[in-house]
């Protein structure tokens, strides 16, 4: 019994700025909620962990954050992400052609520095 005293002491005093944090991160009060709750949720179920952790609030908004980027990564593997040619990415953003194919020249370059840095070295020699 007093270990859910305990944790209903914690909820109600860390409520409020664990749903502000990640009301924060997020930006949708609905999704915070939802997200709050369930870590919450599974701080009570392992409460005698989490209380023991030494940042029990950063523990609850870790988790719903954490649970965010699940729910986002299960949602991109549902959604089709359909092939856009330059013309087509170039009439979404609302700028020419020629700039979309600069912005791709540009990021190919910046992704062979990263990944290929001998590369960059013997470029330079």
């Amino acid at each position: 019994m007093s270990e859910r005293l305990d944790f209903a002491e914690f909820y109600r005093a860390a409520k409020d700025e664990c749903l502000f944090t990640v009301l924060v991160s997020v930006g949708d009060r609905d999704l915070a909620q939802e997200l709050v709750a369930e870590a919450f949720a599974r701080a009570w179920a392992s409460w005698r962990t989490v209380s023991g952790h030494p940042a029990p609030r950063a523990w609850v908004v870790r988790t719903a954050l954490n649970a965010n980027v699940s729910r986002w990564r299960r949602r991109r593997r549902e959604v089709p992400m359909p092939d856009l040619d330059t013309d087509r990415t170039a009439g979404m953003l609302g700028i020419a052609p020629g700039t979309v194919q600069a912005h791709l020249g540009r990021a190919i370059a910046a992704l062979r520095d990263d990944l290929m840095p001998e590369r960059q070295q013997e470029s330079r020699s």
